[in-house]
């Protein structure tokens, strides 16, 4: 899924159950928030800052990720 830009490659994080619906384990349960807060994070963006659109309305890059540090 990601590679570059400090990424540590060659390996694989997470794993899922028998049936392919849940993760085996849930210390090792990623989000796509926390993929998104990780390729922000890696880029140099800071993903918690927010944003205000042209008619004022607050909006963040990323809701509720953090970055997955063991891929750093």
């Amino acid at each position: 899924l990601m590679a570059g830009g400090g990424i540590q490659g060659g390996q694989v994080l997470g794993r899922s159950d028998a049936k392919v619906t849940l993760p085996a384990n849930e210390d090792e349960a990623f989000t796509p928030d926390d993929a998104a807060a990780t390729f922000y994070h890696a880029l140099g963006v800071d993903f918690t800052q927010e944003y205000q659109t042209s008619i004022g309305r607050p909006i963040t890059i990323v809701r509720d990720g953090t970055v997955i540090e063991k891929l750093l």
